[in-house]
C-alpha cells in the first residue's frame, strides 16, 4: 500500500512538472521570489528614471522663469530648494557655487547681460535675456545606490535653448552632464548642473558658423563620438 501512495506520489509530480513546463514556467520557489524581487528592483529603477525626468522638466522652467523675470528671490527660492546644500552649476566658463548666493548672484548677472565677461557686472544697457525655453532632448538616466541609504542620477542630454539675447533671437546648444542625489525619503535635488559646450547660434546670420562651441570642450559634433553612436545601429 506504501508503494502504491509513493508511485502516485510520483506521477502527481511529474503532473505538475509537465504542467509547469507547458505553461513555460519551471523554477521552485526560491527561484520564483529571486524573479519577483528583480522585477520589483527594476520598476523601482524604472519609477526613480520617470521621476528624474519629471524634476528636469519643473527645473527647465525654473531657468526659464529666472531669466525671464531676473528676479532675486525667485532664484533664492529655485537654488535653496531644488538644489543640494554643495549643489553647483558647472558651466564652460566657471562653476557657480556652491554657496547659494554665490550662484544667485552670477545666475542674475548673466540673465541682466549674457555678454559680459564671467565676474563682471553686466552692462546697465543691455537688454539681458529677454525670454529663454530650455529643452532637453535624447535624454539618458542612470540612477545608482547613493551613500548608505541615497539614490543618485546621471542625467545626460542634448539641450536646445531658443531665447532673446540682449534683444536678438539666438540659439544655444549645448552638452548637458548633470548629477542629481536623493536622500531617503527626499526629493530628487540638483547636484552638479553640468554643461559641457556652449554654441551659440545667431538668426541674423546668413550662414552659421562651425560649432566649436563659446568656452570649453565642445563634445557635441566630434566626429569620431557620432561615427561611434552611428555604428551601434
Amino acid at each position: 500500500r506504501e508503494k502504491e501512495k509513493e508511485k502516485e506520489r510520483k506521477r502527481e509530480r511529474e503532473r505538475r512538472k509537465k504542467e509547469k513546463e507547458r505553461k513555460g514556467v519551471n523554477m521552485d520557489n526560491d527561484e520564483l521570489v529571486s524573479v519577483v524581487k528583480e522585477l520589483q528592483t527594476q520598476v523601482r529603477t524604472l519609477s526613480e528614471i520617470q521621476n528624474v525626468k519629471d524634476f528636469m522638466a519643473v527645473w527647465a522652467l525654473k531657468l526659464d522663469l529666472i531669466e525671464f523675470l531676473k528676479d532675486e528671490s525667485q532664484a533664492r527660492l529655485t537654488v535653496n530648494s531644488f538644489m543640494t546644500a554643495t549643489g553647483t552649476f558647472d558651466m564652460p566658463f566657471g562653476v557657480w557655487g556652491p554657496d547659494k548666493e554665490a550662484i544667485v548672484k552670477s545666475f542674475l548677472a548673466f540673465a541682466k547681460d549674457p555678454d559680459a565677461e564671467p565676474g563682471k557686472e553686466p552692462s546697465v544697457e543691455a537688454l539681458g535675456i529677454g525670454w529663454a525655453v530650455h529643452l532637453y532632448f535624447h535624454q539618458t538616466v542612470r540612477v545608482t545606490p547613493w551613500g548608505d541609504t541615497g539614490l543618485e542620477a546621471s542625467f545626460k542630454a542634448r539641450e536646445l535653448v531658443p531665447l532673446l539675447w540682449n534683444g536678438k533671437a539666438k540659439w544655444l546648444l549645448l552638452d548637458n552632464d548633470s548629477v542629481l542625489r536623493k536622500e531617503k525619503g527626499g526629493d530628487w535635488l540638483m547636484h552638479r548642473y553640468g554643461l559641457k559646450a556652449f554654441n551659440l547660434l545667431s538668426n541674423e546670420d546668413a550662414k552659421w558658423a562651425a560649432l566649436q562651441g563659446r568656452a570649453g570642450n565642445n563634445e557635441m559634433f566630434e566626429i569620431e563620438k557620432l561615427e561611434k553612436f552611428a555604428s551601434a545601429f
